[in-house]
């Protein structure tokens, strides 16, 4: 009886069709927020020791490394938990989330003493209204709409919500110390004293707090 002919189809995987397996499966785990959790990690060791044990299908092993793939891809993407990243050509994020917290915590203190000082000096000042707790600013400026600055530790960034500019995301600038949005590298402060100076047709100017 002949031996029935090797098909390709039926093969496991090559080394770059690993790699774009590894790379899919932990785009996924990061869309359902399940990296670090039990049930992701158990799906990534089951996929890692698969990968390792595949053999191409001209023979021999394929060395693929889950770790350094999921480590690649979360890198680049800028998800990579503790690890400095990189965006437009400065580095952004913190060592550890105790830092992030800390940094984070102290610019949304100042800014809420900030705003407040402004509410109370401001001949509309009646009018408009300051709230912070849970890591959420809001400053409420009556006619000309409501700013809120809030924190999101998943990805160590400063959010902001402006009546003028809309949504922006801020990441930490480890150079000047500031929080930068990177599609325009104009740093939060700036862009607050600015729009709020505009919107109030008053000299206001919010700085960075010493860390």
């Amino acid at each position: 009886e002949s031996q029935k002919r090797h098909n390709p189809e039926h093969s496991i995987p090559s080394k770059m069709s690993g790699r774009r397996v590894v790379c899919g499966l932990v785009r996924g785990a990061q869309a359902t927020r399940r990296v670090g959790t039990p049930a992701g990690s158990a799906v990534l060791r089951a996929v890692s020791s698969a990968l390792h044990q595949s053999t191409t299908t001209r023979g021999g092993p394929v060395p693929v490394c889950l770790g350094s793939l999921c480590q690649h891809h979360l890198t680049r993407n800028g998800h990579s938990g503790g690890v400095t990243r990189q965006r437009r050509g400065y580095a952004t994020g913190f060592d550890d989330e105790g830092t992030f917290h800390r940094v984070s915590d102290n610019v949304l203190e100042q800014l809420s003493d900030d705003f407040n000082d402004l509410v109370d000096d401001h001949p509309d000042g009646a009018s408009f209204d300051v709230s912070f707790g849970d890591g959420v600013l809001t400053l409420n400026l009556g006619p000309h709409g409501t700013y809120v600055v809030n924190k999101q530790t998943p990805n160590q960034q400063i959010w902001l919500s402006s009546p003028t500019s809309g949504p922006k995301r801020y990441d930490y600038d480890g150079d000047s110390k500031g929080w930068v949005y990177s599609h325009d590298s104009v740093a939060l402060h700036r862009r607050l004293s600015d729009e709020i100076t505009a919107a109030l047709t008053s000299t206001h100017e919010f700085e960075n707090p010493e860390e």
